[in-house]
């Protein structure tokens, strides 16, 4: 929102769901087309998608599995068009596995005078460091890191980005947050609530939480 009275912002999302509503009239919406769309649909999810797209889906992700996915990511990667910038906001997925096509539809999939990605994890440990990988961050003009230690973890791997790496902060509506912070989300009217939100995974820092609480309640 805060970029649209400066450009003209085109959007290509995979997979709108519930966020469709929340996209601000006047961003030209790219509609990807079926093989696109399988990248981020599950099997059970696939009714409705076109027998070619199901078909590519299933070879593709074996083909995958076995030799890596540059080769059918790179055929369905799509034509949008020319832009002056190209941003994927999606960090990819392993070499091997069948999904997330952000940064090779940001890559191959448009023209522009400058392609931007972003990572939004260590990048050691998420899963996503391999060779593949490495050799995607490095075609990109400039590498969007979520915080210093992000990018610092990138760094470790692939020392040559050094100035290629930012760090831009994760985009928060803190008006919205504030305001649903004050909703009462448990009968414990008075007492300190503390709510977090986020996948089960190591990187989340869940483990932490424990030995915290154990400590505030001792105190």
């Amino acid at each position: 929102r805060e970029m649209m009275p400066y450009y003209d912002i085109s959007l290509l999302a995979m997979r709108e769901g519930e966020i469709s509503a929340e996209i601000p009239e006047g961003i030209r919406r790219i509609t990807p087309n079926d093989f696109m769309k399988i990248t981020e649909l599950s099997r059970g999810e696939l009714h409705g998608i076109s027998l070619g797209a199901r078909l590519f889906r299933y070879l593709g992700a074996i083909w995958s599995k076995i030799f890596g996915k540059r080769l059918p990511f790179r055929l369905i990667s799509g034509k949008h068009g020319t832009f002056d910038a190209v941003i994927s906001f999606c960090q990819p997925s392993g070499a091997k596995s069948f999904c997330n096509l952000a940064n090779e539809s940001a890559l191959w999939g448009a023209k522009s005078t400058k392609k931007v990605t972003f990572l939004h994890a260590d990048f050691t440990k998420y899963g996503g460091n391999d060779a593949y990988n490495r050799s995607l961050y490095r075609k990109f003009d400039a590498v969007c890191a979520v915080s210093d230690a992000v990018g610092e973890q990138l760094l470790s791997v692939m020392p040559d980005l050094k100035n290629n790496i930012f760090t831009i902060r994760n985009f928060l509506d803190t008006a919205d947050i504030l305001q649903k912070s004050e909703a009462v989300i448990s009968p414990l009217s008075g007492e300190i609530k503390i709510l977090t939100v986020c996948r089960l995974e190591a990187e989340k820092g869940l483990f932490r939480c424990i030995p915290m609480m154990k400590a505030c309640e001792k105190q």
